[in-house]
């Protein structure tokens, strides 16, 4: 059973080099990644860390870019473009002792943010 996503501490994705998925650094005041090609405009790229759990037994996976494409249908860079037009509503759980933050919930219907909204008003 899937238990949880789980963003990890930088998150769901990674910015890649345009000609290969190895991650980008600022080097001498220019994007290049360890193969040292040097590149314009980064790429996003998955990183998904997913915590499955047999009764008492956990594993965590962690899902590359080429993986996740094949299960969302989706590159990073058209998921982020449809999630910036996208309003959700998030119920997260923070656990200070473990600097953990799960997702429990979420919707992206109207309704559930403009409660939300409401509520941060007050």
């Amino acid at each position: 059973m899937l238990e949880n996503f789980e963003a990890g501490q930088s998150g769901w994705c990674y910015y890649g080099c345009s000609e290969c998925t190895i991650s980008v650094a600022l080097k001498d005041g220019k994007l290049r990644c360890f193969a040292n090609h040097e590149t314009d405009e980064p790429v996003p790229r998955y990183k998904l860390e997913v915590l499955g759990v047999d009764g008492k037994f956990r594993a965590r996976f962690l899902f590359w870019d080429n993986n996740c494409v094949k299960l969302i249908e989706k590159s990073a860079l058209e998921l982020k473009r449809q999630l910036i037009k996208k309003e959700l509503a998030i119920r997260v759980v923070f656990q200070p002792k473990y600097g953990s933050l799960s997702v429990v919930r979420f919707r992206d219907n109207e309704e559930s943010c403009k409660k939300i909204k409401e509520n941060l008003k007050s």
